[in-house]
């Protein structure tokens, strides 16, 4: 590297420490810069009559300016342009996206929360742990054995509890129950029908 190439690169460096959040909203502002956010908001489907357009809007510039102070180029100079575009563009849609994810997030948990019965709370605790989301679905397993068990026969719950309870092949519990195979396979088409009905 040459000695003006080094001179070149700290003043970029000097230049880049010395911006600021008001450069980034004057560069928005001055260059027009502005269609980066309306090219983004449109990308994410968001129109001027949508309800959360402007507060978008508003999102979109400030991620413009942050791009501009977080730049490592020139974003003023003809040759890193088309880079800060690119790079400013990214920043924007992302963040866009983010914040629309978000919004649609809480608009989903204040839904779920607005109906205060055991299943929904424990939908809405799956959402914020992991081990919640298991109790949810061991709640929803044992619903559903309760409900099949209620609506089978005797002999049909016998079998439903070999097969869950114990790996046994159909042969082994013909023997068990002391009936054929064949009215095993019997039995298990008349409970898959108690499960139909339940789903």
């Amino acid at each position: 590297m040459t000695l003006g190439q080094e001179n070149i690169k700290i003043l970029r460096n000097i230049i880049m420490i010395n911006r600021t959040m008001r450069d980034g909203f004057l560069h928005l502002t001055l260059h027009h810069n502005d269609r980066l956010i309306k090219i983004s908001l449109h990308k994410l489907h968001i129109h001027p009559d949508h309800r959360q357009y402007d507060d978008l809007y508003q999102e979109g510039c400030l991620a413009y300016a942050k791009a501009y102070v977080s730049f490592d180029g020139d974003p003023e100079t003809y040759a890193d342009l088309d880079w800060f575009q690119a790079y400013a563009y990214r920043r924007i849609y992302w963040r866009l996206l983010d914040l629309l994810k978000h919004s649609w997030n809480y608009v989903q948990a204040q839904e779920i929360s607005a109906d205060q019965s055991q299943a929904t709370n424990l939908a809405l605790q799956s959402q914020a742990d992991p081990s919640a989301s298991q109790a949810l679905q061991k709640a929803d397993l044992e619903h559903a054995l309760r409900y099949i068990r209620a609506h089978s026969t005797p002999l049909q719950n016998q079998y439903l509890s070999l097969v869950l309870d114990s790996d046994l092949t159909n042969a082994e519990i013909a023997r068990i129950l002391g009936i054929s195979r064949q009215s095993v396979y019997e039995l298990r088409r008349r409970v898959q029908e108690v499960v139909k009905r339940y789903l």
